[in-house]
């Protein structure tokens, strides 16, 4: 991303508009049509079928001629005109469609275009390793010109020529590079207006990248948005047929409001329940804080009490895959069966999950433990 920034501001995408001007024989494309997104869906029986080698050449060789590596599609709008179609919102911006399933999903309409196809089997090349460079296209248009000289240009062209009429002795250069376009170096200076002018005439794909997360079109590098940023539109359905439209709130809080409405304990994402928007929603909509975001309450002993716990007991509160936990009188330990002295973490289970009260006669005080969090 920082190599992408010094020559253009939107560095998550690369551009398709180079490849549009040519068709599969080559010749000129009078009208291109550059899908400003491509989603490339890989052939799963495919890899399915290869061993896995770490050294991924030995599975490339192994694929014959004549085969399906990945099918593209591109999303369009109603009238047919590629667009970016977005599956996910942000307080910063959206984020686009990554896969086919995706895209599927939120509804775009969705294009097969085509098909990535062997023409001949795989072989390595000392050169395609180490010598071949893939040239990233620019998204954007972007203001530039040609400096050119008599002697390589250290630290550019060397690295990054530009291929064919130009040779060793030239660098194509934007605003984004140098202020004013001025050549990095000082002499034999020769500066030209000929650095992909066509290119720059059809890249109209910049407009679409206006409403993205930063993190694809700035070159601050914002980081890529975590899971929890990510919003949804929330319409929550009572079991009386009701509606409650929350608005857009954070992904996953609103299934386990609606979970947690419901009663339906087993498909509540805590991380999203618990997160203090969701609780703050929540209390708009006249609910307590959920037990389940409450700490458990910490099992302190006393001097005179000896601490004592039990695996899947249900006569103390443990289902199964729980351990409980109890503190009492040393002279209560012979009318209690199936206990150890210690406690449940000592046992493998480290996770306190919950604390009950169970009558023995007397209310014990019950802290229970699994091996990990759950819900």
């Amino acid at each position: 991303q920082e190599l992408f920034s010094a020559a253009q501001s939107v560095t998550g995408f690369l551009s398709n508009a180079e490849p549009a001007l040519f068709d599969q024989q080559g010749q000129v494309v009078d009208d291109p049509v550059a899908p400003p997104l491509i989603i490339f869906e890989p052939n799963q029986e495919l890899a399915a079928s290869l061993p896995g080698n770490t050294d991924f050449r030995i599975d490339l060789a192994m694929i014959e001629k004549g085969t399906t590596l990945y099918t593209g599609y591109a999303t369009v709008d109603d009238e047919g005109n590629p667009n970016m179609c977005q599956c996910y919102d942000t307080v910063e911006g959206s984020l686009p469609c990554w896969t086919l399933a995706q895209a599927e999903e939120a509804g775009c309409n969705v294009v097969n275009i085509g098909s990535i196809k062997t023409t001949s089997e795989f072989t390595t090349s000392d050169y395609g390793d180490n010598k071949l460079l893939f040239k990233h296209t620019r998204f954007c248009a972007s203001e530039r010109v040609t400096c050119e000289g008599e002697d390589p240009i250290e630290g550019y062209s060397n690295r990054y020529p530009i291929e064919g009429k130009m040779g060793t002795g030239a660098q194509c250069i934007s605003s984004q590079q140098a202020t004013n376009l001025q050549c990095p170096f000082m002499r034999n200076v020769k500066t030209t207006p000929d650095c992909a002018d066509v290119l720059d005439n059809i890249e109209s794909q910049c407009p679409m990248v206006g409403g993205l997360h930063p993190s694809l079109v700035r070159d601050d590098f914002t980081a890529y948005p975590e899971k929890g940023e990510l919003l949804d539109e929330c319409v929550l359905e009572t079991l009386e047929g009701d509606t409650t439209d929350l608005g857009t709130i954070p992904r996953g809080c609103c299934s386990s409001i609606g979970a947690y409405v419901d009663g339906d304990d087993d498909t509540i994402e805590l991380e999203f329940l618990c997160n203090p928007s969701c609780l703050s929603i929540l209390e708009k909509l006249g609910n307590a804080e959920p037990a389940l975001c409450s700490e458990p309450e910490e099992l302190v002993c006393e001097d005179d009490q000896v601490r004592i716990y039990f695996i899947e007991n249900e006569a103390f509160g443990a289902g199964q895959g729980q351990c409980s936990e109890t503190c009492l009188p040393s002279f209560a330990l012979q009318f209690v069966e199936g206990g150890e002295p210690g406690s449940c973490a000592e046992a493998g289970y480290p996770a306190q999950v919950d604390t009950v009260e169970v009558n023995l006669s007397f209310p014990v005080t019950v802290a229970i433990y699994e091996q990990s969090e759950s819900v």
